[in-house]
């Protein structure tokens, strides 16, 4: 709070290990496979147990049950159990309280979260977009700026964030402080004073939401619990060693917003290994495969290379064929492209998407004087219908289709 120095320890694969800053401590362990095995704060330590799945079984003052998915059907802490039901996209459709309350939440077919039904009544989610990652300008209760304030009850609170996206203090008009919270790397809060209604605290600038009855964040299309520092479902995607991790545990350098793919906000050495999970994604699809398999089975050379702030311009060099092309994109950012005429309206090009396409071009200059550079061979007549194919199969959550090129 107020601009004080947190110090952080890490291990040797950038998992963090300790954190102390004015006000608390604590320190992480963690098993071969990425699993938080225990976090002491404040002095306390609380112990986890997980099996051979990766799932966590206890702590040491709660106990947790899965389905045969993997899922997070029941938490019991102090003889009470708390239980979560699913739909077959593996998103929560309810929660049901020791006291039989009951919240319930609805999506659209996009998975993004479109209605909630909890103590403080029915929301109804107003997004600029229909994805998960599109912002929320209204849920019934406020109005929001995304990132920046809200209007609720006549009244405007106006956020200030860390650097990792968190809102860490709210003023109001005056520029009085009306809340503070203090979170632990993981989004535990670990102090607060004054009260704040808003769901944007943990990486709220990030468009994550926080559930006050539950206490679980929202992002994207999982529920992730902070206390834990782990997700309540699998990954859909299987990226990574472990499924449920948040981040593999390096929270202060990277943000998931959508719930299933990593994206670094600070530069590191991890960085060529994020590129290498982009094209492990890619090659999961018959498009994408088939793209990547075509280079690698051919002569010339395709070189992938990264930078920041690219994606709005991202290209593929021709200019050294008919020995070498180049790809440059940049693998952290998400590109919105804005349409023309009633084309489309902020269709979103994740890295991967981005990518996805610009192999498309190259893929068409394979053969010498072959092609043009919207040609790609194969399946699908050009780089349009690529890019529409891979969107299509990158995911059981496929992007809607790419309709202006």
């Amino acid at each position: 709070m107020g601009g004080a120095t947190t110090l952080y320890g890490y291990d040797a694969i950038d998992q963090i290990t300790s954190e102390s800053a004015s006000g608390y401590a604590a320190t992480y362990t963690y098993d071969a496979n990425g699993n938080r095995t225990g976090k002491t704060l404040g002095g306390v330590t609380d112990t986890y147990t997980l099996d051979s799945g990766d799932k966590l079984t206890s702590t040491s003052t709660k106990s947790y049950t899965y389905d045969a998915a993997g899922r997070t059907t029941a938490v019991t802490s102090g003889g009470q159990t708390t239980t979560v039901a699913y739909d077959y996209e593996d998103r929560i459709t309810s929660i049901t309280y020791p006291s039989t309350a009951t919240n319930t939440f609805t999506y659209n077919g996009l998975d993004t979260r479109v209605g909630k039904v909890d103590s403080a009544g029915t929301k109804t989610y107003k997004r600029d977009g229909a994805g998960v990652t599109d912002p929320v300008l209204a849920d019934g209760a406020a109005n929001y700026t995304p990132g920046a304030s809200e209007r609720r009850g006549g009244s405007s609170g106006y956020y200030h964030q860390d650097r990792m996206g968190s809102i860490v203090r709210v003023t109001d008009s005056v520029q009085s402080t009306a809340s503070v919270r203090q979170f632990d790397s993981f989004g535990q809060v670990v102090a607060s004073s004054g009260s704040s209604a808003s769901p944007f605290g943990f990486a709220g600038g990030e468009g994550y939401q926080t559930d006050s009855d539950s206490g679980l964040t929202l992002l994207g299309h999982r529920y992730y619990d902070t206390s834990t520092g782990r997700f309540l479902t699998r990954d859909d995607e299987k990226d990574g060693r472990n499924w449920y991790a948040y981040v593999d545990s390096n929270p202060n350098s990277s943000v998931d917003p959508e719930g299933r793919d990593i994206v670094y906000k600070h530069y590191s050495k991890r960085m060529l290994s994020k590129v290498k999970r982009i094209i492990k994604r890619i090659r999961k699809t018959a498009i994408g495969n088939h793209l990547l398999v075509g280079w690698e089975d051919h002569a010339k050379t395709l070189v992938i290379q990264w930078s920041s702030g690219t994606n709005d311009n991202a290209f593929t060099d021709m200019s050294q064929l008919p020995n070498k092309a180049t790809i440059d994109f940049d693998p952290e950012t998400e590109l919105k492209l804005n349409g023309k005429g009633n084309h489309h309206s902020n269709i979103k090009m994740p890295p991967d998407v981005v990518l996805a396409h610009e192999l498309g071009h190259a893929h068409g200059k394979l053969d010498p004087g072959g092609g043009e550079e919207g040609a790609a061979a194969g399946p699908g007549d050009n780089v349009w219908d690529v890019e529409n194919k891979y969107r299509q199969e990158r995911s059981k959550h496929h992007l809607a289709p790419r309709l202006y090129y």
